[in-house]
């Protein structure tokens, strides 16, 4: 018997780096399973031998770039001293999108001599040309990284194109199945006990003008739960909801939805995927735009009902097509539980990333 072959992998311990502080959020979830994960599935780790711990961004006049948006909060060099400091005491670095590695690997240019060559893993940059001061970051930061996690198929095929140097890898978005479940909602007060047709989500990939055009054709109600400007003269059906909601609220809004409608523009990254999950998890029947962020995760016909982008007519006719055919709606439905369990399920994530730090410490 080869012995060797038996011993387990030794444990490692890895920082997570969200570029906004996330550490009591975490800690919450990570001690009432019945939360919404809010590790995002990094909690996992554990079952795959990788402790870890969140190192929050720091608060107030320490971190110059507090509460001026992500891409700024995330660089934050108070941080990122601590990160280096505290070296010896991680294998890897994960960091979310890209600027909280910045600071770090630009030192470890430097320190390497000295031994500090911690690698830094990036999950899910921002990838999208219209955002500028992002992509400048993403070319100073996703070359240098040890791995680069990406949530569509279509962002690593642009990363091998204009950033041949990044060491890009597809691994499919995830969702608390745990918690979005439809077998823990209840029916949501005040709206219509025979169904509604919901969209949730404030992204910048989200087309609801296109959403009210189509509901101009429809006349079953529309409930909208964000806080993005609307075009005005809403049709009379359509109600909008911008007070935040928990996450059992969004969980029940989901659950007394008929129909889900995921509009979204046509986008490199992957705008729009974190409600398009929710609502497959919770077996909802739902209507999605062909964006190339988002095609790994819908199937016409399979999973969703999938339209062009920017044709307001064919929403509208898938809309009322899943809403005249219930049999049709149940099927999508539960082929989108389905997958969600299979495929997106915060373990099985937390497996592809595990494989990833591991390839990226090594032995």
């Amino acid at each position: 018997m080869n012995n060797a072959a038996a011993t387990p992998p030794r444990r490692l311990r890895v920082a997570i780096c969200w570029p906004a502080p996330r550490g009591s959020r975490v800690a919450a979830s990570a001690a009432d399973a019945r939360l919404y994960e809010a590790a995002d599935g990094l909690s996992f780790l554990t079952q795959h031998g990788i402790d870890w711990e969140v190192v929050d961004s720091s608060p107030g006049w320490l971190n110059p770039g507090h509460g001026r948006g992500s891409l700024w909060a995330g660089i934050d060099p108070w941080r990122s001293l601590r990160l280096l400091l505290r070296h010896r005491r991680y294998d890897a670095i994960l960091s979310i999108d890209s600027s909280a590695g910045w600071l770090v690997l630009l030192a470890q240019r430097v320190l390497a001599p000295l031994g500090v060559r911690t690698p830094v893993l990036v999950i899910d940059p921002a990838l999208d040309p219209s955002w500028p001061r992002r992509m400048r970051m993403h070319a100073a930061v996703l070359p240098r990284a040890a791995a680069v996690v990406v949530y569509g198929q279509v962002q690593q095929q642009y990363l091998a194109r204009e950033m041949p140097a990044v060491r890009a890898h597809y691994v499919p978005h995830r969702i608390d199945v745990r918690f979005f479940d439809p077998a823990l909602a209840g029916p949501p007060p005040g709206l219509p006990a025979g169904g509604y047709v919901l969209a949730v989500g404030s992204d910048i990939g989200r087309d609801y003008a296109l959403l009210v055009q189509a509901a101009a054709q429809l006349q079953m109600p529309v409930v909208l739960h964000t806080r993005r400007e609307l075009p005005a003269g809403l049709p009379a059906q359509v109600r909008v909801q911008r007070d935040w909601i928990s996450f059992e609220a969004l969980r029940d809004l989901y659950a007394g939805a008929a129909v889900v409608v995921v509009p979204l523009k046509d986008t490199l990254h992957a705008s729009g995927v974190n409600g398009l999950l929710e609502a497959l998890a919770m077996g909802r029947p739902t209507v999605v735009s062909a964006s190339r962020g988002i095609a790994d995760y819908v199937s016409d016909g399979d999973n969703a009902a999938v339209v062009p982008v920017g044709d307001a007519t064919a929403l509208a006719n898938a809309i009322q097509r899943l809403w005249d055919d219930p049999a049709t709606a149940r099927r999508l439905g539960q082929a989108a539980r389905a997958r969600a369990l299979a495929e997106w399920a915060m373990p099985v994530y937390a497996g592809h990333i595990a494989r990833l730090v591991r390839a990226s410490v090594g032995p």
